[in-house]
């Protein structure tokens, strides 16, 4: 799922209790600390790579940006600064909570992305498909409502 699309899923599900942007930063905020991140000091250094239409080659990022994928795609890191912001402002910490759906949205994609990889069979491959696409889109019409 793009960052985008997280950001707005953020927004959707926990902007209404007066912090909407905030949701908006959080639903987007784990991409962020890594690549967005990454898009800044090249844009301020001046090396800006060329896009070839896809995700750059993994050799060609800095191995900070997987450090702080890791750490800001954990549900540990997530929980525990969400339990801690909770103490002081409980409607604050309800929009962050944009940050730990947005690593759910990524485990749910990711796991889809490897069904298709994974099964070769044509017949079988659009009945897993369509199954598992009946229950990502079920599944998150009900998260949403």
């Amino acid at each position: 799922m793009d960052t985008l699309s997280h950001a707005l899923w953020g927004r959707g599900l926990f902007g209404y209790r007066g912090y909407k942007w905030l949701a908006i930063f959080f639903g987007a905020m784990p991409d962020l600390a890594s690549f967005g991140a990454l898009i800044f000091i090249n844009i301020i250094t001046g090396n800006i790579p060329e896009f070839g239409g896809g995700p750059p080659p993994l050799d060609s990022l800095p191995n900070w940006v997987f450090l702080s994928y890791d750490i800001f795609h954990s549900y540990v890191t997530a929980f525990s600064i969400i339990a801690l912001v909770y103490y002081f402002n409980k409607n604050f910490a309800f929009s962050m909570l944009g940050w730990p759906f947005h690593i759910i949205a990524n485990f749910l994609n990711q796991i889809y992305q490897r069904i298709l990889v994974l099964h070769e069979r044509p017949q079988q491959k659009q009945k897993r498909i369509y199954y598992l696409e009946r229950l990502l889109h079920h599944e998150l019409f009900f998260l949403y409502f």
